[in-house]
């Protein structure tokens, strides 16, 4: 080897270790000639691995162990077999992703020898965030399409109770054209109340809603008597149950500490899950509980004999912009799926946490657990 040669050589194998990319020479009998450090730390090779002479085969096996996969052409493919069937031409390209989360992005060409010059680049980081942004576009067009289907079921949900009030109004004013008895007229004046507060109560949801989600809600924490605060919830929705004839009962320890807590947030809390609980329960009982855990948090449960709750619904019981038609105890405001989100959300502010379990025709339990700590 002259003086010229192995300067020529050095000065290729120091402008292969200057690249980025990994670069490696297979002959015809698909024995490396050379490759630089960046496609031995690409594999995880040792430099006996690609001593001049190693095998292609050999190195693939290798890969394969390391748990290497090549993707070609959307196929997945061995890499031992890779190599083996190139026919001069065009580079072939391939997708390889390593056992370590990298993925490489290698341009192979046969040569006129048929030997096999292979150029690998690291494209991990552009793989990363071509992912993100298809992740993220895929979650903008779910939330549009649940908000579209929301704003639908709202404007449905707004005409019932308004057209409900425009039409007794309409019957109350042309009282003599239609010649409405007295009775009749207080009956009109009774559905035009309940439609009234129906469609507030639909409206003050929204506005909840709307509050927490921009960050305009703070809470005025104080100390609780937790007895007083669920014998006063219970006491709201007693008539209720009594008229549904079920069972309502309560069990609150004596020597519970007070809780640190929002007095409206909490009522507003034990109201809607002690509502849903009475509205889907159809015989039965409800029961609301408290316990103190181990590390001193406040655990509310909830439990009723309702119709219960599909598995596979519950992921999505508190999402306020997603209806599950085929299960109407998501939602407290009838049709929406707003009162479980309103209710998470508040939990949430407290620092709280909501789980859900139920068993379809036995019943739903659900538990709100509070950290109890002094602002």
């Amino acid at each position: 080897m002259d003086e010229s040669f192995q300067s020529s050589h050095a000065t290729l194998i120091d402008a292969l270790e200057a690249i980025s990319e990994g670069f490696v020479v297979y002959g015809p009998d698909r024995a490396l000639i050379l490759c630089n450090s960046q496609f031995r730390n690409f594999y995880n090779y040792s430099e006996e691995d690609v001593a001049p002479g190693a095998v292609s085969k050999e190195l693939g096996v290798l890969d394969i162990e390391r748990g290497t996969i090549i993707i070609r052409d959307g196929q997945e493919n061995p890499y031992i077999g890779r190599r083996e069937n190139l026919e001069i031409g065009p580079p072939e390209t391939f997708v390889v992703e390593l056992s370590d989360g990298r993925t490489l992005l290698t341009h192979d060409r046969v040569t006129a020898s048929g030997g096999i010059v292979s150029v690998q680049a690291d494209i991990s980081e552009q793989v990363r965030t071509q992912r993100a942004l298809e992740e993220a576009k895929h979650q903008s067009e779910v939330a549009n399409t649940a908000k579209s289907e929301f704003l639908a079921s709202m404007s449905h949900e707004l005409r019932t109770p308004l057209n409900a009030i425009i039409g007794f109004a309409d019957f109350i004013i042309h009282r003599n054209q239609w010649k409405v008895s007295d009775d009749k007229l207080g009956e009109y004046a009774n559905d035009i109340l309940s439609s009234g507060e129906h469609l507030l109560s639909m409206v003050n949801s929204l506005l909840d809603i709307s509050s927490i989600e921009a960050g305009k809600v703070t809470l005025d924490v104080v100390p609780l008597s937790i007895d007083v605060t669920v014998t006063e919830a219970v006491q709201m929705v007693a008539g209720r149950a009594k008229e549904k004839g079920l069972e309502l009962t309560t069990h609150v320890p004596d020597d519970l500490p007070a809780l640190y807590a929002d007095r409206r947030a909490m009522q507003q809390i034990l109201l809607n899950l002690m509502t849903n609980a009475i509205k889907y329960t159809n015989a039965g009982k409800i029961s609301v509980s408290v316990v103190m855990s181990d590390i001193g948090s406040v655990i509310f449960t909830i439990a009723d004999t309702g119709v219960g709750i599909p598995p596979d619904q519950i992921p999505n019981l508190t999402d306020p912009f997603k209806r599950v038609e085929t299960n109407p105890h998501i939602s407290i405001v009838e049709g929406w799926g707003l009162g479980l989100g309103i209710t998470e959300s508040l939990i949430g502010l407290h620092n709280g946490t909501l789980d859900i379990n139920s068993t379809v025709g036995q019943g739903t339990d659900v538990n709100v657990t509070l950290p109890n700590r002094a602002p």
